[in-house]
């Protein structure tokens, strides 16, 4: 099982925490909000120690903090795999922005939708959304414009 190290600021989110790692027992979750790989990297012959961490950002979405190690002999640094936390964060991205385009389709005022995720994070998911639907109409419309253009050449 994955080991959680509670504090006040992170004990209210201790069953998400959970959902992340379901069956792992290689990582924990430190009370200064950091996850990290238990098993210390062998360097050396010697145990590597945890050293701090790196960020994992999402543009103007998120971040996470995610552990690192250094050798006590060689000051090498090794840092852990941020693929996992990549993709997680894009797709909770792309979560939250259907979310606000289905209340949007489901009349849902702007106002209330702002409230709940602010002013410039509605504007920037739904300008990038209404971008997407721009590019795809023309990129269809082309086609088209093609197709009949070499029909009636």
């Amino acid at each position: 099982m994955t080991e959680t190290y509670l504090n006040l600021n992170n004990f209210n989110y201790f069953e998400a925490l959970l959902s992340l790692f379901p069956a792992s027992k290689d990582y924990e979750f430190t009370a200064k909000k950091i996850f990290r790989f238990k098993k210390l990297v062998i360097c050396r012959e010697q145990e590597c120690w945890h050293d701090g961490h790196d960020f994992i950002r999402k543009k103007r979405f998120g971040k996470v903090k995610v552990g690192k190690q250094i050798c006590k002999v060689c000051t090498k640094q090794y840092h852990e795999d941020k693929g996992f936390w990549k993709k997680l964060l894009r797709q909770w991205r792309e979560t939250i922005t259907s979310l606000i385009l289905t209340l949007r389709d489901s009349h849902v005022a702007w106002e209330v939708v702002q409230k709940i995720w602010g002013k410039k994070v509605i504007h920037q998911k739904c300008l990038l959304h209404l971008n997407k639907l721009a590019v795809k109409k023309l990129e269809n419309e082309r086609r088209r414009e093609g197709k009949n253009h070499s029909q009636n050449g």
